[in-house]
């Protein structure tokens, strides 16, 4: 899932690119290219349906802003408001190339499978009886022409309006919560990256307003409506075209200052950044997954403020076997969130404490007495709407200390000394 996020960030930025330095090209250029692009985009990930057209309504704006044309529009000379819209004609028209260009190309690839749909065939045979509905069931029994592509959209679509479980900052609900990403964001990059628009809009806010920078921020603001919320790497297209826009905006900055000590002093800064950056990633090497900035309390304590595939994954299972080595324990107990097959072979024994029969903290012990209990850090501080019994398993444990811990699991000692005190 990841590696579809990095590669739809890498076909977005290219497409909001092509873009913006074909404009005043021939059709290749101007709509060829970024017509490949936004079908690239959108065999990655489906939401490049929706960040793919955003990001070309932001970027021509910000040409016709460059232009002149809104000054234009807002003359008291200017045409009426019912010959406003005549500057966007040729961006619409090629606005409705590309992306019909783009969706030609995934339909097309991903091709169909011949079948029926049955959600059609389903409505048909709902529809009262007689002639119309007898026409309407045999074309939905027959009408064999329905996409892969199309099929997987409307799934991706429809997963987005109800939403998902989230969890975050110890706040979980079944849906989505809306600020999550501009949170997660803020939680999951480093202090350099936050703190550098901060900088840049005290020191030369204009050099921000650049079409990488504001196509980033239109990104931020449709987040907001982004319900569904399992993993800050859905954001990944914003953090490229933010890291463009505002590596655009330091180098406009630093031209700015003639040499001075502005100038030396950008550059300490910037070097100063990238370096924090760098060892960052160097520290927190090889759990990547987990990082979390020192504002929110440091990786170590990570999992209070995210979940899922945002600090615990399921990845940490060969970490647990080398824990269980150490302690020298012939068996362990895990209540695991992942799908590494790794946890059904001995000497690990699988737990999963959200399924019955669980209905109190007497069922818990009884599941486990005399082990220790490794638990995953999303079954405990994550989104406990699986089960009633996950919400009954959980709340005990969070009454319990751990005695130990991975960085993904926590580890409880329910042995027969701990049982019979």
């Amino acid at each position: 899932m990841t590696r579809l996020a990095l590669a739809l960030a890498a076909c977005l930025l290219a497409l909001v690119y092509h873009f913006h330095a074909g404009r005043d090209s021939g059709w290749v250029r101007r709509v060829g290219l970024p017509a490949f692009w936004f079908g690239a985009a959108l065999l990655t990930k489906a939401s490049a349906l929706a960040f793919g057209p955003l990001c070309l309504v932001i970027v021509e704006c910000d040409r016709l802003m460059r232009g002149g044309t809104w000054v234009g529009l807002l003359n008291r000379d200017a045409p009426r408001l019912n010959k406003l819209p005549v500057p966007f004609r040729p961006f619409v028209h090629d606005f409705v190339h590309i992306l019909a260009g783009g969706l030609l190309l995934t339909f097309l690839y991903c091709g169909s499978d011949w079948q029926p749909q049955p959600s059609f065939v389903a409505w048909a045979r709902q529809l009262p009886e007689g002639l119309p509905a007898s026409v309407m069931i045999w074309l939905a029994e027959h009408l064999c022409i329905f996409s892969n592509a199309g099929e997987a959209l409307v799934r991706q679509i429809g997963h987005n309006f109800r939403g998902h479980g989230v969890y975050l900052l110890g706040h979980a609900d079944p849906r989505s919560i809306w600020y999550y990403f501009p949170a997660a964001l803020s939680m999951k990059l480093s202090l350099p990256l936050l703190v550098l628009p901060l900088l840049l809009a005290v020191l030369r806010p204009r050099c921000l307003v650049n079409w990488a920078c504001l196509a980033a921020g239109s990104l931020l603001v449709y987040s907001l409506n982004c319900k569904v919320q399992i993993g800050v790497r859905f954001m990944l297209p914003l953090l490229a075209l933010a890291a463009v826009g505002l590596a655009a905006a330091i180098v406009q900055t630093w031209r700015a200052y003639a040499p001075s000590w502005r100038r030396h002093g950008l550059t300490v800064v910037v070097a100063g950044g990238l370096a924090w950056t760098a060892l960052a990633a160097v520290s927190v090497w090889p759990h990547g997954l987990c990082y979390t900035n020192e504002f929110w309390g440091g990786t170590t304590h990570g999992y209070w403020c995210l979940s899922d595939s945002n600090y615990d994954w399921g990845q940490g299972l060969k970490e647990l076997a080398r824990w269980r080595q150490k302690q020298c324990l012939d068996e362990l107990d895990v209540w695991y969130f992942g799908a590494d097959p790794a946890v059904t072979r001995p000497p690990i024994r699988q737990v999963p404490l959200h399924l019955p029969p669980v209905r109190g903290e007497q069922d818990v012990r009884e599941r486990v007495r005399g082990k220790y209990l490794a638990v995953s850090t999303t079954m405990l501080y994550g989104n406990p709407g699986l089960t009633a019994e996950h919400r009954r398993a959980a709340a005990y444990l969070h009454r319990l200390r751990p005695i130990d811990r991975t960085t993904t699991f926590l580890i409880f000692d329910f042995s027969e000394q701990m049982s019979r005190r």
